[in-house]
């Protein structure tokens, strides 16, 4: 399996850059495209309802799986977690058969709350992805496995941006898996950056995760000669070699890989030069 993030902007123009993504993803990564996850707004930006987005495009575009996401950021009250019921009556009268949740950063309902809110109303049927950061410390490892106890089916990782981080959460995620006989899938998130200032700026906003220096500096030097035209495929060629390292490790441990760019829809993650 393979899954994409899409930010939904102008539906017209979404349906011919959704087109060149999935054509570039099987030429370029040699990947078909299973799902497309419509993320809730990110970076903390207003976007287009993931909800309504994802009801719109599945209507156009019919062959791949449309993911929504619900968030639980402000649902701590009362009202908020009859508004996230009514979301997740939603999609349950669209029929969606996949969703993704995330939980509120340090407010509102955990990604673990919201699965059992969702459980109660959608049944065992849906399938709910969820998030996680590396497991390198013992409140990561908690979080993931309290995932796992409430039924979570699919998890995406932050990005990644080495095999030997990859190797350690996809060994943690088995482990857990065979000692609670969980049955969940995992995915690697590849993050296709493409400037070094890009990646810094990342890193100043705090998103979650941080673009390690050694991988920043890694994209100012993959190349040789320091010409304009070498500095411009750097980064390119830096993402290849991460997404083949990526690849490596998820094959070696029957996961899957998840792509997504801090400008949303780049499509030089997908091979094409945007003019």
């Amino acid at each position: 399996m393979f899954g994409i993030e899409f930010l939904p902007q102008s539906l017209d123009k979404d349906i011919n850059q959704l087109d060149a993504m999935i054509k570039g993803a099987k030429q370029y990564l040699n990947q078909e495209v299973d799902f497309v996850l419509i993320p809730a707004n990110p970076r903390k930006c207003a976007s287009v309802d993931s909800l309504l987005a994802a009801s719109l495009l599945r209507q156009k575009i019919k062959d791949y799986v449309f993911v929504p996401t619900l968030s639980g950021s402000g649902c701590e009250s009362q009202s908020g977690k009859m508004r996230l019921s009514s979301q997740l009556l939603a999609v349950k009268y669209a029929n969606f058969q996949t969703l993704a949740l995330i939980g509120g950063e340090n407010e509102g309902m955990s990604s673990v709350e919201m699965m059992i809110i969702a459980r109660e109303i959608l049944g065992e049927k849906v399938r709910i992805i969820s998030g996680s950061g590396a497991l390198d410390d013992a409140k990561n490892r908690h979080r993931l496995e309290q995932k796992l106890q409430a039924g979570v089916d699919m998890i995406i990782t932050q990005p990644l941006f080495c095999a030997k981080e990859a190797r350690t959460f996809l060994q943690i995620f088995e482990s857990l898996k065979q000692q609670g006989g969980y049955k969940a899938q995992a995915f690697i998130g590849v993050f296709g950056v493409f400037n070094v200032h890009t990646a810094l700026r990342i890193n100043e906003a705090h998103l979650g995760f941080e673009i390690p220096q050694d991988y920043i500096e890694s994209m100012d030097s993959v190349c040789g000669e320091n010409t304009e035209e070498r500095m411009e495929h750097r980064p390119k060629q830096r993402y290849e070699q991460l997404w083949q390292e990526m690849e490596k490790v998820a094959q070696e441990y029957g996961a899957f890989l998840y792509l997504s760019t801090p400008k949303h829809n780049d499509l030089r993650a997908y091979g094409i030069c945007e003019g």
